[in-house]
């Protein structure tokens, strides 16, 4: 009698997990193909008024798309409590995120030291904001709406659906970080670790706040490790 109860219950755990499963694919499968549309259909780039003739405007163009159509996926997805509400989602201490983002700011700069003891002597050249403001303006944007569009697709949207679909937060993060992983074929290892890391964070806080600052703080900090932007007008 004990065994045929147990058998029961693992069956309808299981039973219940599939239906979950299911019904959460489809909207996974839809905003995959959604998070990829801008690079799919080109033509449709002139809405945002950018000319794309300038260096790094192409890369500021697609951040828009994204961040809009990421926004309205949201909220969606708030609505139908796949993603966390909207309270939840914007909200952040201080503390909390400048902590995290201190603590993985010094592990990257070690890790990035004990690898290459020459890093932190590159040429760094910083934009002139009052020589070239254009360029100036359009790093901020692209660096702020990068940070953040990948947040709003890679963490509320993503990482939210997994959990809803596997009904297991690790899994949910593992999963999502080998989608996001796979976007990136010059850069997946790191893409994976970051993905991993922020996706802990995103678990514990649920907030695009403190992710979206902690993706902040490792991309300016790449830029000047790297030298400045990789579209500089005059690199």
């Amino acid at each position: 009698m004990f065994e045929y109860a147990h058998r029961q219950t693992f069956l309808a755990r299981v039973r219940r997990r599939s239906i979950q499963f299911i019904r959460w694919s489809p909207v996974l499968i839809v905003a995959l193909l959604l998070r990829n549309w801008s690079e799919s259909f080109e033509a449709f780039h002139s809405w945002t008024g950018l000319t794309l003739d300038y260096p790094g405007e192409y890369r500021l163009d697609r951040h828009i798309e994204l961040t809009v159509l990421g926004l309205l996926l949201l909220g969606l997805g708030v609505r139908w409590r796949v993603c966390p509400p909207w309270r939840t989602l914007l909200s952040a201490s201080f503390r909390q995120w400048s902590t995290l983002a201190l603590a993985y700011l010094l592990i990257l700069a070690l890790a990035i030291f004990i690898t290459n003891d020459r890093a932190f002597f590159n040429d760094f050249r910083p934009i002139d904001p009052m020589d070239q403001p254009r360029a100036w303006w359009i790093f901020l944007a692209t660096l702020l709406l990068g940070a953040w569009q990948q947040e709003i697709w890679g963490r509320a949207i993503l990482q939210s659906t997994l959990r809803r679909m596997v009904d297991c937060r690790w899994i949910a993060i593992v999963l999502n970080a080998v989608l996001l992983s796979i976007d990136q074929p010059g850069h997946r290892a790191d893409t994976f670790c970051l993905a991993i890391l922020l996706g802990i964070v995103f678990t514990h806080t649920r907030s695009l706040v403190c992710t979206t600052a902690i993706h902040l703080v490792v991309d300016l900090s790449l830029d000047v490790l790297q030298g400045g932007p990789s579209w500089r007008p005059d690199g």
